[in-house]
């Protein structure tokens, strides 16, 4: 479990040291950026310095659903090449918000295998919407992905947690 404190910007999750599992979950609970409006992001390396970052890494799709308080419900589905296996945008950085939810992994340790990933969270954006994001992410090629990292678009993490369970193939 990793506790946020506003001294870094970037969270690096090593699987290495969970071989016993083949799946592999993130919570998320009141993830809050230091900076107001920005993205959280996740991305997936074959090394603690080695993430994918081109534009066609990864094939991700997303619907989200947002509400704010004057316009009512409204949302939108896209499906893009990405250089991230989780982009949810346009996070607020209001005291007790930020963002809460779910970041499953599968196959990352696998070299034979392309990596999927699905999301489901749900936040408080700038601007008074609340948001509920879902998604998923396949990287285009099959690479040990070993190594997760998460951030905001800038700033650092400025309080909350990640914890990380393991799924074992009984």
């Amino acid at each position: 479990k990793y506790t946020a404190d506003n001294t870094t910007s970037t969270k690096i999750f090593n699987l290495d040291s969970y071989t016993s599992y083949n799946s592999y979950q993130f919570v998320f609970d009141h993830l809050l950026p230091a900076n107001d409006g920005v993205t959280l992001q996740a991305h997936l390396g074959t090394s603690s310095s080695s993430f994918a970052s081109a534009t066609d890494d990864y094939s991700y799709g997303t619907m989200f659903q947002y509400h704010r308080y004057s316009d009512g419900d409204s949302g939108r589905t896209s499906e893009v090449s990405d250089t991230q296996a989780l982009y949810v945008p346009y996070i607020g950085n209001d005291s007790g918000s930020g963002v809460c939810g779910i970041f499953n992994v599968f196959g990352a340790t696998n070299s034979s295998q392309r990596t999927f990933c699905n999301h489901r969270v749900s936040m408080w954006q700038q601007n008074n919407y609340s948001q509920h994001h879902t998604g998923g992410s396949i990287k285009t090629t099959a690479t040990d992905d070993a190594y997760i990292r998460f951030q905001f678009g800038s700033g650092n993490i400025a309080s909350g947690t990640i914890a990380l369970y393991g799924v074992k193939d009984a």
